[in-house]
């Protein structure tokens, strides 16, 4: 086992506050610890154990002295209320290979899906990191990327494609016979799957995108858990984006995508659809430099996204969400040099969030893992102004508010040649109207809408945003 090198910071109090949004951000650290197993780390994957604990799975490339690259996974498990390391278990395999998630079982174990030499692999092991059992496929074109465990044990499980992602099929296995019997196998379809999950003793329901990489549309598939039989399909027109997992709560799915938005680049997106993948409502949490949501969590009557941005204010991204309606009202950033987050869980009131960060002892930088503790404050959940804002020096007004059906846009300072951009979002987060002007002001007729709240956000050239509520009256 190679050895690591475990650096645990523990703050109390408050670290830092967003001078753009209204209500009171407060950042209070239980603990920040990183991992250093090599210098090519990146976290996969974390879960929760039935005590408590945290099981972090990682990969890493170890560069010796002659430039061999080996690649490796490693499990490590933490006390998830001090941050404490328990255990950690480093696998060296002979083979190159890929893993997607770790899974908790009934049983007190987990499997951890994936493939080795492009052939399905499907992993057993302790929650000490003991391998305890190897599923393998012969098919050495294909790979597993996400399981399920049904009520009587079995497993259900995606399987993909290796030469083209976009050939997805679920298979259901016996596992409790040694040679993991297939008790039914869908066709593979055109499109790429990227979760299972139980929705009831009469459904399963697989969520992907499909082969469209141009406009991308999340979709929902239904299958009967006994047979496999087909239910349903439904794809959502109302949304072009790559989804990456669905969240269920009771009849309400909420798809967590990455979207392709057309001034910050790629970001987070949700979706919230019925159980038969019909269109509620959809969110961008469209702060530049926040590529994807790692991980989504219904908090009471809210959701909280986990992400991060880079740039002016690095860091990870914590947004929340009114669950009803799809309002963003709240952005928190914590500020870590260039991190990648990968997931996010909670134990009682504290937030985890686990990811990969910059290590600037290293020239360049090299990566090193990160779990940090937080723990959720009750500031959060306040309405503020709906948008995430970053600073800006130009002096933005918004008038007439309340407005009878005319909005002006009026720019104190800048360049009157650089194209500007206005988003006109509803009080539900969706996108209504779009401007696109010069100069340092513009006039726009809004009469056709239906009254009520609406947000005016205005990019600028710089990337920088100014958001602001309106009213609109008859």
């Amino acid at each position: 086992m190679k050895k690591y090198i475990v650096i645990l910071i523990l703050f109390i109090g408050l670290l830092y506050t967003n001078q753009r949004t209204i209500a009171q951000d407060t950042v209070i650290y239980v603990y920040d610890t990183s991992y250093k197993v090599s210098y090519h780390d990146t976290i996969i994957d974390m879960t929760l154990t039935p005590s408590g604990d945290l099981l972090v799975m990682g990969i890493t490339d170890n560069n010796d002295a002659t430039f061999k690259v080996r690649s490796q996974m490693f499990i490590s498990k933490i006390r998830g209320a001090t941050g404490d390391s328990l255990n950690f278990t480093l696998f060296e395999f002979d083979t190159t290979f890929s893993v997607y998630e770790i899974a908790g079982l009934s049983d007190g174990n987990y499997m951890i899906p994936g493939s080795f030499l492009k052939s399905g692999r499907i992993l057993t092991i302790s929650e000490n990191g003991d391998l305890i059992d190897e599923f393998n496929v012969p098919d050495s074109t294909n790979f597993f990327s996400r399981i399920l465990e049904m009520p009587n044990n079995d497993i259900v499980a995606i399987q993909s494609n290796v030469l083209n992602k976009n050939f997805s099929k679920v298979l259901r296995f016996n596992r409790n016979t040694p040679t993991w019997d297939t008790i039914w196998n869908i066709d593979f379809t055109t499109d790429e799957f990227k979760s299972v999950k139980f929705y009831n003793e009469d459904r399963i329901i697989v969520t992907g995108w499909d082969n469209n990489f141009e406009y991308p549309h999340p979709t929902l598939w239904a299958f009967q858990p006994n047979d496999g039989e087909f239910m349903y399909y439904n794809k959502l027109n109302e949304i072009y984006a790559f989804n990456l997992d669905i969240i269920i709560d009771s009849s309400k799915f909420y798809f967590v995508n990455t979207k392709e938005y057309l001034i910050s680049g790629t970001v987070g997106n949700i979706v919230l659809t019925d159980d038969e993948g019909n269109f509620i409502w959809y969110e961008d949490l469209d702060s530049p430099g926040s590529p994807s949501i790692a991980s989504l969590r219904i908090y009471n009557d809210y959701l909280i996204a986990a992400s991060e941005t880079q740039g002016i204010n690095s860091g990870i991204l914590i947004s929340i969400i009114q669950a009803e309606e799809g309002t963003l009202i709240n952005s928190i950033i914590v500020p870590k040099l260039s991190p990648k987050v990968n997931k996010m869980l909670w134990i009682g009131d504290q937030l985890i969030i686990a990811g990969t960060q910059s290590d600037t002892s290293f020239q360049p930088p090299k990566r090193k893992v990160f779990v940090t503790s937080i723990m959720i404050d009750t500031s959060w959940f306040t309405i503020t102004v709906g948008k995430q804002e970053l600073a800006s020096e130009h002096e933005v007004s918004i008038y007439p508010n309340p407005s009878t059906g005319t909005i002006n846009i009026a720019i104190e300072e800048g360049d009157p040649f650089e194209e500007k951009t206005a988003l006109l979002f509803n009080s539900s987060g969706l996108l209504v109207e779009e401007f696109r002007f010069t100069g340092t002001h513009y006039q726009s007729t809004i009469d056709h809408l239906t009254q009520g709240l609406y947000f005016v956000k205005l990019v600028l050239p710089d990337g920088t945003t100014n958001t602001q509520k309106i009213v609109l009256m008859r």
